[in-house]
C-alpha cells in the first residue's frame, strides 16, 4: 500500500441513490478500490449513507449551529492530516470545491476541484443558475482562481467555467461514466407489457422532475401537436403537478407517468437498476428538452440501452453526439421551438425501424465511457499537480 495515492474527496452531499454527482462519486470510490492506485475518502455532512455497506473510507462532517462552515474546515484539516492525503478533491465549485480550495490554502496541499455543471450554468430567463447570486459568485470565482487545476464534465461546462475567468489550460475534460458494460448485461423484461404498450406504438422516453430549467411543457405541446400518430410517452420522475399539465394539454392518453424508479428505494444500491434500465429500453427514443444540461446521466445511460437521443443545443452530452447516428438535435433558441421538435420526433417516428436496427452501434458510441478510463484521466491529473 505504500503506493497508493490517497485523495481526500470533499462533497456537500453523499447519497448514491439519488444521481448525479453523488454517483459519480460513489464509482470513483468504489471502482478505485480494484482498479487503480488512487484510494478515495469521501468527506460529506450528510446523515443515512453506510459506508460498509459500499467498501469504501468514508468520513461525516459534524455540524455546529451557526459556525458550521468554519467548523467544517476544521474537520476537513484535522482528518486531512491523520490520513495523510496527498491532495483534495472538491466537488461542485460553490461547495465542496470551495472547501477544498481553503482547506489546502491553509494545509498547503494541491487542491483539484470538480464542476458537475449545476455551479456554473445559467438560464437567466427562467432565473436559473447559482451565479446569479452574487456571494456565491465571489466563492466560485476564488475556488477558480485558487485552486491547482478544475475538472468539466463536458466541453459546455468548461466554457462555462472559463466564462468565469479560469485559465482554458487549467481545465481539463473528464466526461461522467456510465456502466454500458453492465448495463448490457441487465436480464430483459418486456416494459411494455407492464405499461400496455402496442409492440408498434412509437414511444418517447423522458426523465426527471417538473422544474423550471427542465422545460418539461415544451415536450408535451410538442406530444399534443403528435396525437394523429401512434406514440407514447414515458415520463419517469416525481408525479408533481404532472397530472394536471397532462389535463391541461389534453394528453392522458398520450403520456405514461411512472413516478420514481424503482418507486420503494431498495436498501441496498442497485447499479444499474434494472427496471429503469428495462423502461428505457422499451423505448424508441429519449428527449431531453432542459434549457441546459452539463453532461446528463439519464442521456448517457439511454445511449448505453441503443437509444438514440434528442437535446438542444446547451447540453454537454453533445460531446459524444454523432447528429443523425445516436443523437438529434432541436433548435431551441426560436421563438417556438415546440414546432420543431415535433416535425423533428415525427420524422423519426417514421424511422422507428433504421433508430432500432442501429441499436448495437449507439451503444458503443459510450463504451468508452468507463469508470476506469475516468479513473485512469484523474490519475495522471493527480500525479501531475503533487
Amino acid at each position: 500500500m505504500s503506493n497508493t495515492f490517497k485523495i481526500g474527496l470533499i462533497a456537500s452531499t453523499h447519497l448514491p441513490k439519488l444521481g448525479g454527482m453523488q454517483i459519480v462519486n460513489h464509482l470513483l470510490a468504489q471502482k478505485s478500490i480494484r482498479e487503480s492506485d488512487l484510494r478515495f475518502t469521501i468527506m460529506s455532512p450528510v446523515d443515512g449513507f453506510k459506508s460498509k455497506d459500499y467498501g469504501y473510507d468514508f468520513i461525516k462532517l459534524r455540524k455546529l449551529s451557526y459556525v458550521t462552515h468554519r467548523w467544517y474546515l476544521e474537520q476537513i484539516k484535522w482528518f486531512s492530516r491523520y490520513n495523510g492525503f496527498n491532495i483534495l478533491h472538491g466537488s461542485m465549485l460553490n461547495m465542496g470545491g470551495y472547501l477544498a480550495m481553503k482547506a489546502s490554502q491553509e494545509l498547503n496541499k494541491p487542491c483539484i476541484v470538480h464542476s458537475h455543471g449545476g455551479d456554473v450554468q445559467v438560464e437567466a430567463s427562467i432565473g436559473y443558475g447559482a451565479t446569479l447570486q452574487n456571494h456565491v459568485k465571489e466563492r466560485i470565482v476564488k475556488t477558480i482562481n485558487y485552486s491547482d487545476k478544475i475538472i468539466a464534465v463536458s466541453s459546455l461546462n468548461k466554457n462555462n467555467i472559463i466564462e468565469l475567468g479560469a485559465n482554458p489550460d487549467k481545465v481539463e475534460i473528464i466526461h461522467n461514466p456510465v456502466l454500458a458494460k453492465e448495463i448490457s448485461e441487465v436480464p430483459f423484461q418486456d416494459m411494455r407489457i407492464k405499461y400496455k404498450i402496442s409492440p408498434d406504438e412509437f414511444v418517447i422516453m423522458t426523465l426527471g422532475r417538473n422544474h423550471p430549467v427542465k422545460r418539461m411543457k415544451l415536450l408535451f405541446k410538442a406530444i399534443k401537436k403528435l396525437k394523429h400518430l401512434r406514440i407514447k410517452c414515458i415520463c419517469i420522475g416525481p408525479k408533481g403537478d404532472y397530472e394536471r399539465l397532462l389535463n391541461d394539454y389534453n394528453i392522458k392518453e398520450q403520456v405514461i407517468l411512472t413516478g420514481m424508479i424503482p418507486s420503494v428505494p431498495k436498501l441496498q444500491l442497485e447499479l444499474p437498476n434494472s427496471e429503469l434500465i428495462n423502461t428505457m429500453k422499451a423505448c424508441d427514443i429519449f428527449v431531453s428538452t432542459s434549457y441546459v444540461e452539463a453532461f446528463s446521466g439519464a442521456a448517457l445511460e439511454a445511449l448505453a440501452c441503443g437509444i438514440p437521443i434528442v437535446v438542444g443545443k446547451k447540453h454537454g452530452v453533445c460531446d459524444v453526439i454523432e447528429e443523425n447516428m445516436n443523437g438529434y438535435f432541436f433548435n431551441d433558441q426560436i421563438s417556438n421551438p415546440d414546432n420543431q421538435l415535433a416535425n423533428l420526433l415525427e420524422s423519426l417516428y417514421y424511422k422507428r425501424s433504421e433508430l432500432n436496427n442501429r441499436s448495437l452501434a449507439i451503444a458503443k458510441s459510450v463504451a468508452n465511457l468507463t469508470v476506469e478510463n475516468s479513473l485512469h484521466q484523474l490519475s495522471g491529473i493527480y500525479h501531475s499537480t503533487v
